[in-house]
């Protein structure tokens, strides 16, 4: 039989490399794997434990708390005061909770330290959440540890795939690709970017990506957000659990192999482009 095979192979921001374009040409939207979001507010440890609050921020709606067990120099938590139903949860409340949430962190970071920082949020069980009750993540770069041409990076990549790219607001972009099933990067095409703008560009994607990546089970995708901040936002990524890696992908961190992706990118990209 001849050989239909229609695989691409891509390289990414950072030099990983990947394939795709095999047997499954179309996107997968089964996961039986995937646990629902169970909210338990009389058993979260946000809501019933004591904890180190650093602040009280917007009358009391959201508290800025330590992290207890970190290697990190600096983990602060931004925390809304009860739980969210599963379904706020998954959305990450709206335009305004976004809004207020990077406000608080850039404010914590900004106020200890001029080190870049990272601001990440973990939604569901394959999206990283251990805890139900929403708590995004500040933490510092590590000293050496960064990659200053990274953004570069990134801006270079989608030069080369610009119909990758699905959405655009102003100085910023969102484009499909990376290593993971429905990964896409958000990135700054200048230095200057607004936090209107970058909480506007969230807000459609989380709910683009939960809309068109619903599980035939009935599950909005897990999914993880994370954001780097350097004299201002400068590139994110957003990962949908889609699908789980095998040993060969494992194994590929180490090993500068091709991950092997489920899909093209760019059936993804037409995906949510057709809205």
């Amino acid at each position: 039989m001849e050989n239909e095979s229609k695989a691409r192979f891509y390289v990414w921001p950072g030099g990983l490399k990947s394939i795709a374009g095999g047997s499954r040409l179309t996107i997968k939207l089964s996961r039986p794997w995937q646990q629902d979001i169970v909210v338990d507010s009389e058993n979260c440890p946000f809501c019933k434990k004591p904890q180190t609050v650093l602040g009280s921020y917007f009358n009391g709606r959201w508290r800025l708390v330590q992290n207890a067990y970190t290697p990190f120099e600096f983990h602060g938590l931004v925390i809304p005061d009860t739980c969210w139903p599963k379904e706020k949860l998954r959305s990450l409340g709206d335009a305004e909770k976004i809004t207020e949430a990077i406000e608080i962190g850039t404010k914590a970071a900004q106020e200890r330290s001029s080190k870049p920082f990272f601001i990440t949020v973990h939604i569901g069980t394959f999206g990283g959440q251990n805890v139900s009750h929403l708590h995004y993540h500040v933490i510092y770069e590590i000293e050496g540890d960064g990659t200053p041409e990274f953004l570069e990076e990134i801006r270079q990549t989608y030069k080369n795939y610009p119909n990758l790219v699905i959405l655009q607001k102003n100085n910023l972009s969102v484009a499909v690709g990376g290593i993971r099933a429905g990964q896409c990067f958000i990135f700054t095409e200048n230095d200057s970017a607004e936090n209107g703008d970058l909480v506007a560009l969230i807000e459609k994607l989380v709910i683009l990506g939960n809309r068109k990546f619903t599980s035939d089970q009935g599950l909005s995708p897990d999914y993880s957000l994370a954001l780097y901040f350097n004299r201002g936002f400068q590139y994110g990524l957003y990962t949908p659990a889609l699908n789980h890696w095998g040993g060969y992908e494992n194994l590929a961190l180490y090993t500068q192999r091709h991950f092997v992706a489920p899909w093209l990118s760019e059936t993804t990209a037409e995906y949510l482009k057709d809205s």
